[in-house]
């Protein structure tokens, strides 16, 4: 689909120009106008982007400004958390004085943070698995870059959601599984066992 291909082209060249420390406004705009002749479907897209990537060139030079440093790109992990494998890749590892900010590079426009009255039904620990990965370090904060309105959303129901992931994780683990019809339909949507369920 356009909008995963735009996704991966505006990552992919933020990525590229921050690896050569050569992220800026021209560079930008220069990296994504070579989509543009490779896919004119783009075209548009693309040209609306670059605009929008302004103030996140601007928040770039003001982090820059306040010392923070960008030290990882695409970093890899792979750990053991109670008892199973997780394995994934880090956008992006901000350093600032002895403290770390881990950042997920997002474009979708309708991006949302979990709050204390949602986290409870969360389904999304991309934020967690990164934290855990990194607990060598000091880490102030973890989140999502909007890259769309060029803000960070600092995931602030952190702890909260580890203790629901390890909740999951030990459920995985479990060698009986119930089969009972559950209440909420939405939860058929996705269910591997709807077909044996008829519910």
């Amino acid at each position: 689909p356009a909008g995963y291909e735009l996704g991966n082209i505006i990552h992919q060249s933020i990525e590229k120009l921050t690896k050569a420390n050569q992220l800026n406004q021209i560079n930008l705009d220069n990296e994504l106008s070579k989509y543009q002749n490779q896919n004119p479907y783009l075209t548009l897209e693309l040209e609306i982007w670059k605009k929008k990537l302004t103030k996140f060139i601007t928040i770039e030079t003001q982090r820059q400004k306040q010392g923070y440093k960008i030290i990882e790109t695409e970093k890899p992990f792979n750990f053991e958390y109670q008892d199973i494998t997780l394995r994934g890749v880090i956008d992006r590892i901000d350093k600032k004085d002895n403290s770390y900010t881990i950042l997920d590079y997002k474009t979708s426009s309708s991006l949302k943070i979990d709050t204390i009255k949602t986290y409870e039904k969360s389904c999304d620990f991309q934020l967690e698995f990164y934290y855990l990965s990194q607990q060598d370090k000091m880490i102030e904060n973890v989140g999502y870059y909007d890259l769309n309105g060029a803000k960070i959303k600092t995931e602030i129901m952190l702890n909260e959601k580890i203790d629901i992931l390890k909740y999951h994780l030990k459920a995985l683990k479990t060698t009986q599984v119930n089969f009972e019809m559950c209440d909420n339909k939405n939860t058929c949507t996705y269910c591997p066992y709807k077909i044996m369920c008829q519910k």
